[in-house]
Parts: structure tokens; sequence; C-alpha cells
């Protein structure tokens, strides 16, 4: 019997690419300082289709340690905000690869809200990692997109 310890990290962002931001960081750190013994993949995005291939499980080394990943989006310029969020492209790759993302005996961890909803029938072993001041979700002059649809996070 297999007892190793296994997470499903699910976020849109490439772990070899340039994405700035805490979230970005709060994965990497989690990569680079979780024990030996917990085996890490992670469901995220390429910004090279020809190292990382969508669709695809691979082998990458982040910090000198190797995990399990599958990009399900391509998006060359991680830092660049386009008029459909980032977070629901992802989820709709989420929902279209789901049949090759296997989540038996994973916990599942979830940085946006968004990302669980591919994993609705698989949440019994999850966290939901909520980042950012909530309050500026109600706020009317905040750039958050997800605005509109404060109700969801709450």
């Amino acid at each position: 019997m297999n007892t190793q310890t296994k997470i499903l990290v699910s976020h849109p962002f490439d772990p070899l690419g340039n994405k700035i931001g805490g979230i970005q960081t709060f994965i990497k750190n989690l990569i680079m300082y979780a024990p030996q013994d917990l085996e890490i993949s992670l469901v995220g995005i390429s910004s090279n289709k020809e190292l990382r291939e969508v669709g695809k499980w691979q082998k990458i080394e982040v910090f000198g340690r190797e995990i399990n990943f599958l990009p399900v989006l391509f998006l060359k310029e991680q830092n660049k905000r386009s008029f459909i969020p980032l977070s629901l492209k992802f989820t709709i790759n989420l929902l279209r690869y789901r049949k090759v993302i296997s989540v038996e005996g994973k916990i599942l961890e979830f940085h946006r809200v968004e990302s669980a909803i591919a994993f609705l029938k698989n949440l019994k072993n999850s966290v939901i990692v909520v980042h950012g001041n909530m309050s500026d979700l109600r706020n009317k002059n905040t750039e958050v997109k997800w605005r509109g649809f404060s109700w969801f996070y709450f």
C-alpha cells in the first residue's frame, strides 16, 4: 500500500515562466520547501509550447525538485491582462482536460475559487486558498474583474 502523500495544485501559471505575483511565489515556495516525500503535481499553463506541450503530463524540475506538470492552456505573455480573464480561460481548459487529471488519492489545492469548478465532484479532500483582500470585492472602485460576483467568493 502506497502511503505517500500526494497533492495536486491547480493555478494558471507556468512554474518555469516569468509570471510575477504573490500566488506564484506561494506555490513555488510550496515546491521548494515541501517535504521530499510529498508528491507534487501541478496543473497550470505553458508559456513555451515547444518545451511544455499543452495537454501532456510531463516531469519538470523546479528548484531542483521534480514535479508532475500538466499545462492546459498556452499563454506566451503571462503578465499581460486580456479582456477575457485568465481564470475563466483556465477554468474552461481545466474542464476540457479533466479526463487526463487524476485526483484519486490526492489532496486538491486551489488558489482561485473558479478552478475548483472543474472538480466539483472531487472536493472532499481539497483546500482552497483565497489570496488578497476580500474587501476589494465589495469596493465599487476596485480593479478586480470579479467584483460583480463577490457573492461567489462568500
